[in-house]
């Protein structure tokens, strides 16, 4: 699976409604911060296999709101649905009832996978896959804002370094850089909510606080040099990491696809 999917407005979305507004104007619940995302008495289950006497509920009743400029970490065991609502939010699944809301277009949606995926050629090709028609300053943009400007700086030609498709090739690449040019990746696409499955499996703990940071800094707003390009405006992930877990705004605990607590 790749690192990054761009999920595609649903043109008849089952029980999904979509908020008024493109970016949050129209819907503020909180006071002082805009709603993005709304779950309300989500259910979802798979389809019943071959033999299966009835529906096995992943999800029930789901109720989830996601605001402008946070960070939400979905903690939980293995199996207790934290995938399979990520999968919704993105577009993956549709609820099997309930209403999935959304203050954004759906198209302004990213996934970034749990194992960072490069190809061969330099490393602006692997930042600017998705965006080809992205300009150099856009491409140091999102590489600074993820996080990658001091190993790039350190590449034998910056930018123009080769790096194969497991990040061999002229330089090699640590799994906490290729992580980062999967979020450089996603961030050149302008995302307003973007969704990250433990993206920091394999990373040591200062890699995983370095990725947080950035995160941190650009759903914010608060890196001085790239506040007026901020586009991803809050962040969902999947992630047992403690590291994550501390430095996320909120966690919401599931446990057999239920909300314990958020």
């Amino acid at each position: 699976m790749g690192c990054l999917l761009l999920v595609p407005s649903l043109s008849k979305p089952r029980s999904t409604e979509t908020m008024p507004g493109d970016h949050g104007s129209t819907v503020d619940t909180s006071g002082d911060r805009t709603l993005l995302l709304q779950l309300d008495k989500v259910d979802f289950c798979y389809p019943q296999r071959h033999g299966q006497k009835s529906r096995v509920f992943a999800l029930r009743n789901i109720s989830l709101n996601l605001y402008d400029g946070e960070i939400v970490c979905l903690a939980g065991t293995s199996g207790s649905g934290k995938t399979t609502l990520a999968s919704i939010i993105v577009g993956m699944y549709e609820p099997t009832c309930g209403n999935l809301m959304f203050n954004v277009s759906r198209k302004r949606i990213a996934w970034v996978g749990q194992k960072p995926v490069l190809f061969e050629g330099t490393l602006a090709d692997n930042i600017s896959y998705g965006s080809p028609s992205a300009n150099l300053r856009d491409i140091e943009v999102a590489a600074q804002a993820a996080g990658c400007g001091e190993f790039i700086k350190k590449s034998p030609r910056g930018l123009d370094t080769t790096v194969g498709c497991e990040g061999s090739g002229f330089v090699h690449l640590s799994g906490g850089e290729k992580a980062r040019l999967s979020v450089a990746r996603a961030l050149l696409v302008k995302p307003v909510i973007m969704v990250m499955d433990e993206p920091t499996a394999g990373l040591d703990a200062a890699s995983s606080r370095s990725l947080m940071q950035s995160l941190r800094c650009y759903v914010s707003g608060t890196s001085c040099s790239f506040s007026s390009h901020r586009t991803c405006r809050a962040v969902v992930i999947v992630s047992h990491d403690p590291i994550v877990q501390q430095l996320s705004d909120r966690i919401v605990w599931m446990s057999n696809g239920i909300l314990q607590s958020q």
